[in-house]
């Protein structure tokens, strides 16, 4: 993974996934995020807006037991994601299964945050839609809040659900579905 942070803004990223074989990313001044595939083939990666997160799945990076409150009710109620699926290993990766919609969210538990591992995976998500979404408990709501760009090593002490900007107003229906 490697990226290329101005005043602050990711203005080029790339990830590449030993699994598949594929590399994901973004040059300065483009709109575009590429997949570069085996035989040199590429696409322009797209989100379908009108896909529901309940013909989606969920992607976590730990058991479902240590989500917040909020995250294990939506779990819970078995109609805002077709199901949930865990799994370990590269950031990178688990994003990129995001990218490429084979998921529909991915939930991040609070933790260290690097500068290396943050800004590429910031950078194309963004580039590509993605909102960095946290439970306010006075709200009710999940809302947008981006992690910061900085070159130092951060603590990040709040769970995010990284989900489409198309879908923020289905992920916060979810209130008047549990009531």
């Amino acid at each position: 993974m490697i990226s290329l942070v101005c005043d602050g803004e990711v203005i080029a990223a790339f990830v590449g996934d030993v699994m598949t074989q594929e590399i994901y990313g973004y040059r300065p001044d483009s709109d575009k995020v590429h997949r570069i595939m085996e035989y040199e083939t590429h696409e322009c990666l797209e989100i379908d807006p009108s896909r529901p997160l309940s013909d989606q799945y969920i992607l976590l990076r730990d058991a479902p037991g240590l989500c917040s409150d909020p995250v294990q009710t939506l779990l819970g109620t078995g109609c805002f994601f077709r199901g949930l699926e865990v799994t370990g290993g590269s950031i990178g990766i688990t994003m990129a299964r995001l990218w490429k919609s084979e998921v529909g969210a991915v939930v991040l538990r609070p933790g260290d945050e690097t500068p290396w591992d943050l800004c590429p995976i910031l950078g194309i998500s963004e580039k590509l839609g993605f909102r960095f979404m946290a439970y306010n408990e006075n709200s009710r709501q999940f809302e947008n809040r981006p992690p910061l760009v900085t070159p130092e090593k951060q603590q990040r002490d709040y769970e995010v659900i990284v989900v489409h900007e198309s879908r923020v107003a289905e992920l916060n229906g979810w209130p008047e579905i549990i009531r």
